[in-house]
């Protein structure tokens, strides 16, 4: 919580919003994304996954000429940072736990893409027990803070 006083305030729109002379409490719901990247294992997880994952999908456009599978793993994979940092952008308990959701059901998704290209043979066992075992764990972790957060 931050107290703050109006006539502190620069922003000439803000400052008509509310009465001169009053202080008000804001309450942050998050902290800025930027220190949250600095301090988050899970963020950090994400991101490097999604590095993996456009590199996967490199190879496999390239070597392997595979574009519709790896693009499904591309937008997949790629999706559960982005909705990780959206959640953490969030302006409700509902509307975080509504992103991690999403960035749940990614990793479901990536997992299940990762699954055909191996059993299709673009992908060899050692890449896609790789992949597939740091996908389980970022789901693991999205779902253990999924369940602590929902709003009963």
């Amino acid at each position: 919580m931050i107290n703050v006083s109006v006539n502190s305030i620069s922003d000439s729109f803000v400052r008509s919003l509310f009465p001169a002379g009053l202080t008000y409490t804001i309450e942050i719901l998050v902290e800025p994304i930027s220190e949250f990247v600095i301090n988050n294992n899970l963020y950090q997880k994400a991101y490097a996954f999604a590095i993996r994952v456009v590199n996967a999908y490199k190879f496999l456009s390239k070597e392997k000429q595979e574009y519709t599978l790896s693009k499904q793993l591309l937008r997949s994979g790629t999706s559960i940072g982005a909705n990780i940092a959206e959640a953490y952008g969030a302006i409700s308990k509902a509307d975080f736990s509504a992103k991690l959701s999403i960035s749940y059901k990614e990793c479901l998704g990536t997992k299940y893409w990762l699954s055909l290209l191996n059993d299709t043979d673009f992908i060899n066992d050692k890449l896609f027990e790789s992949m597939h075992e740091d996908a389980d764990e970022l789901a693991k972790i999205l779902f253990t803070i999924i369940k602590k957060s929902r709003i009963a």
